[in-house]
């Protein structure tokens, strides 16, 4: 059974633009993904040659079609800049929940040594640095 391990604001840059999503760390999610509208805002949407599309359902959550890829640049979690060029599945909606607009995997979770930390109950990246503001 799927479920929500926690709830973020994900920031993201491609070139000079910039988009957010409200993001859902999901238990038992292997690939990540963002929805079609924020991919679309950013212009990072990729059809790739023999990449046949992917039906995925979050149980509680939706269904999605994973049917393209997007290229971020870095992104920035809970105040911390994740300095790694990253691709994203990019899914559409067939079902459920506009609550999130991105789902964060296991995958990500990997590369982006992803955890929450125990004294903020905040996810935190280990790669990641903290933002300066001003």
């Amino acid at each position: 059974m799927s479920r929500v391990l926690a709830t973020v604001l994900l920031g993201m840059f491609r070139g000079e633009r910039f988009g957010y999503a409200r993001a859902a760390v999901i238990d038992g999610l292997h690939t990540s993904f963002l929805v079609r509208p924020v991919a679309d805002d950013l212009k990072c949407v990729e059809k790739v040659e023999g990449l046949e599309e992917i039906p995925i359902r979050i149980e509680g959550i939706g269904a999605f079609l994973l049917d393209s890829v997007c290229v971020i640049d870095r992104a920035v979690i809970s105040g911390y800049e994740i300095p790694y060029s990253t691709v994203l599945h990019v899914a559409r909606v067939l079902s459920g929940s506009d609550e999130y607009e991105a789902y964060i995997g296991l995958d990500l979770v990997r590369y982006w040594r992803l955890y929450l930390d125990p004294s903020t109950n905040t996810v935190r990246s280990a790669v990641g640095r903290k933002v300066r503001w001003g």
